[in-house]
């Protein structure tokens, strides 16, 4: 993953992580998918996948769940390329 890259998940991580503990709360991001799906439609299905990100069960996903994300997503779309 190059410098850049990694600049933007960081900044993406720091932007969903509102009280700025370093982790991202179930609220922080069911907030996001709120903002995103204000009718309420996708609440089921962002706490199904905030459940899969969080590996280590511990109810917050810190940075290297996040990065293990986003490094799965980059391999998925180079396999289909």
């Amino acid at each position: 993953m190059s410098f850049l890259n990694q600049q933007h998940l960081i900044a993406h991580f720091k932007a969903l992580d509102i009280n700025g503990d370093g982790v991202l709360s179930a609220d922080e991001i069911l907030g996001a998918f709120d903002t995103c799906f204000p009718d309420g439609s996708v609440t089921q299905e962002a706490a199904a996948i905030f459940r899969s990100l969080d590996v280590n069960g511990d109810l917050k996903i810190d940075y290297e769940e996040f990065l293990a994300i986003a490094h799965s997503r980059e391999r998925h779309r180079a396999e289909e390329r």
